[in-house]
This record gives structure tokens, C-alpha cells and sequence, in this order.
């Protein structure tokens, strides 16, 4: 799994959400902020899986479809908890191109990331 670069300004823009929210809520714990999907899909799936409630049930209670829990379930069970985060793009890559990129990356470090990206076209190609 390779995150895209929309992937990336999501996972940039955590902090400074979690500061605004912090702000507006003048509380000490921010365990969440408006309009962030992952614990209500975290919560629903923890219903279902641990303490055995139907979707039915759940998806009644949060007034979602069940497509909707099963969209969460798969995404969960494909990339686990960064599957449940909004605005999460993956590319999806062959494990021995990943594992290259591993190899090339560690030694050589100094190496950009479009030099992956040409190595990934020429590999492809």
C-alpha cells in the first residue's frame, strides 16, 4: 500500500484540526472533531464484531445503510484502522515493487520520491 499525496495532506492536516477543535472546545481531551467519520465507524464495526450486534441494529441506530457498515468492514479488513479515515486514497502496488522501493529507500536515502514513481512506469512498462 503507497499513500497517495491526498492521503499525505489528510494525515498533515490532523494537527492543526485537532488544535482548532481543541480551541473551540476548551477541553483538554480532544477525542474527536466534527464531521470525522473514523469513530463512528470504529464504534459501529466494535458493536457488531465484539459485542455481537446486528447491522441491522446498528446501522438503524447510527441511520446509515448497511452497504455502508459493510463499505467500512471491507475497508477495515483490507488496511485496518487507516482504512476508517476519511479522504484515504491508496494505491495499490505488487509486494515485490513495494518491497524494492523499501530496498532502494534504505539505501539510498537521499533518493525523492518521483524517483520511485519512474521506477514504478519503467517496471510497469
Amino acid at each position: 500500500m503507497v499513500l497517495t499525496s491526498s492521503s499525505l495532506e489528510y494525515f498533515l492536516a490532523i494537527p492543526y484540526l485537532t488544535r482548532v477543535t481543541m480551541t473551540e472546545s476548551g477541553s483538554a481531551y480532544p477525542y474527536m472533531y466534527d464531521e470525522e467519520p473514523f469513530f463512528k465507524a470504529y464504534n459501529a464495526l466494535k458493536e457488531i464484531w465484539a459485542h455481537h450486534n446486528s447491522k441491522v441494529f446498528i446501522s438503524q441506530q447510527l441511520k446509515i445503510s448497511r452497504d455502508k457498515i459493510k463499505e467500512w468492514e471491507d475497508m477495515f479488513l483490507r488496511y485496518g484502522t487507516l482504512g476508517l479515515l476519511k479522504n484515504l486514497s491508496v494505491i495499490n502496488v505488487p509486494s515485490q515493487l513495494e518491497k524494492l522501493v523499501v530496498l532502494i529507500k534504505s539505501a539510498r536515502q537521499h533518493e525523492c520520491a518521483s524517483v520511485m514513481s519512474t521506477l514504478k512506469c519503467r517496471i510497469k512498462s
